[in-house]
């Protein structure tokens, strides 16, 4: 009689075990992702250069409606962007070597980069030419802070911590 009470015990064990596995995988996953993007307000990464920060300093909102803008070209440039490196890498396997033509292609790509660039610039002055002088203030101090945030965190790295 002790035989089948054993072995329903250890079945239950074990999915209690499995069950309390899935349970601490998934809190790692959020703490981790709270950790990693902060709140909605809260401390994400420093951004790495002056245009994120520019982005990322912008209220919900006026982000929001900026992504939007540009979320159908993304996935027009995710398709050049293959079409584009097939045809480097056609360059680079051409038998004789055409350093000319390689050159050229990267040119090519540089002015699709720079005028998207261009682009988002314009977008971002026109947001900026419709805030208030209130609006504007307050996103000045959000890119200070955030360029702050960006020189302690450089400083905890140098320092190994």
């Amino acid at each position: 009689m002790s035989e089948p009470k054993q072995k329903s015990r250890l079945w239950l064990r074990i999915l209690l075990g499995v069950s309390l596995s899935l349970n601490l995988l998934v809190v790692g996953l959020a703490v981790g992702a709270v950790m990693r993007l902060g709140g909605p307000d809260g401390m994400r990464p420093p951004p790495s250069s002056l245009g994120s920060a520019l982005f990322r300093a912008m209220p919900r909102e006026h982000r929001s409606e900026m992504h939007q803008k540009f979320r159908d070209r993304r996935s027009d440039k995710g398709k050049a962007k293959i079409k584009d490196a097939q045809a480097v890498a056609a360059l680079l396997r051409a038998v004789p070597f055409d350093a000319a033509a390689l050159t050229e292609a990267l040119k090519k790509q540089k002015q699709d980069r720079d005028a998207f660039f261009e682009t988002l610039q314009v977008s971002w002055l026109e947001r900026i030419n419709i805030m208030s002088d209130a609006e504007r203030s307050e996103y000045a101090d959000r890119l200070e802070n955030m360029a702050k945030h960006k020189r302690k965190w450089s400083d905890r790295k140098r320092e190994g911590n």
